[in-house]
């Protein structure tokens, strides 16, 4: 079985950038180092719901209590971490994607979070941030009214 190469003389275009063929873009978007995406300073995050509280979830692996700063004022949450690890340039390295960079996220509250309960904890690279709701704003089981 003879095996043929094949090669597309036009150039494709995607987001403005030319490529000779689908594999010259999946490289390039394998080349794209991590510390040029945005997950580096910001990482992501997920918010539930619960009857009582707000749950928040942010992915930041590889720093340690210490290395997290959470502050509240007034209805802003801010989260922020440096763990100040320094990379070394050396040549034995073919590719480097760790990345030590400091990080932020903020988050504006709603009027029913309880701001001065609000605690967290670190876990797994994971910081689960627990926002309690204001008494008046949790569900109240439903009740009958008696008429006089």
């Amino acid at each position: 079985m003879t095996l043929l190469r094949y090669k597309n003389a036009e150039p494709k275009a995607y987001n403005g950038k030319a490529y000779a063929s689908f594999s010259d873009l999946v490289n390039d978007m394998f080349n794209t180092s991590y510390s040029e995406s945005n997950v580096a300073t910001r990482p992501p995050a997920n918010i539930r719901e619960e009857s009582n509280q707000f749950v928040v979830e942010l992915a930041i692996p590889g720093h340690n209590k210490k290395s997290i700063k959470i502050d509240v004022e007034n209805e802003n949450l801010k989260v922020s971490g440096n763990l100040g690890i320094e990379q070394k340039e050396d040549e034995s390295h073919r590719r480097r994607e760790f990345n030590y960079s400091s990080f932020e996220r903020e988050f504006i509250l709603p009027e029913i979070v309880d701001t001065t309960k609000i605690s967290a904890k670190y876990e797994n690279g994971i910081l689960y941030l627990h926002l309690p709701k204001k008494e008046e704003a949790v569900d109240q089981p439903p009740r009958q009214i008696n008429i006089d």
